[in-house]
């Protein structure tokens, strides 16, 4: 009776979306200040403010997946860590901020390895955007057009 022995490496992944966004009210001539850097909250000199990506279920009633916290650079650029378990999940992504509407994507996203999600492209954004009671609520303009590129709207005080 020959026994033999397989050594298996298992790898914690994670997955990376690569998520791009300009807010209102920030955004100028390419760029957002470093907000957090510039009030000391902050030792990288291109954090702009702080947000919480979502994935959603692609599906009615749209569950929440998985939700991270994350930095909003001064380049408009967040990169978001996510478990390798999203891999080949398809999931609508919510962008939040404290200061901005919250904005689904148009789609639902695929997610492999490396995810892009552009809100700067008003394709990718929802108008319609979901509420978790499974109502629609209408926010045709939840983004502002500026020099080619779309900003996420801000709030004027915090929605009920």
């Amino acid at each position: 009776n020959d026994t033999s022995f397989v050594t298996v490496a298992v790898t914690n992944c994670n997955v990376t979306l690569n998520l791009k966004a300009y807010l209102q009210g920030m955004y100028s001539t390419g760029n957002m200040p470093s907000v957090l850097y510039n009030m000391g909250m902050s030792t990288d000199p291109t954090a702009t403010d702080s947000i919480t990506v979502e994935l959603r279920s692609a599906t009615s009633p749209y569950g929440l997946i998985h939700s991270k916290k994350s930095i909003l650079h001064s380049d408009g650029m967040a990169n978001v860590q996510f478990p390798g378990s999203v891999i080949g999940g398809n999931y609508y992504v919510v962008f939040k901020n404290r200061n901005n509407i919250e904005t689904w994507t148009k789609l639902p996203h695929v997610m492999s390895i490396n995810t892009t999600v552009d809100f700067t492209n008003p394709q990718n954004i929802n108008n319609k955007n979901k509420i978790d009671n499974n109502c629609s609520v209408s926010l045709n303009n939840n983004i502002v057009p500026i020099k080619n590129k779309f900003k996420l709207y801000k709030t004027q005080q915090a929605l009920g």
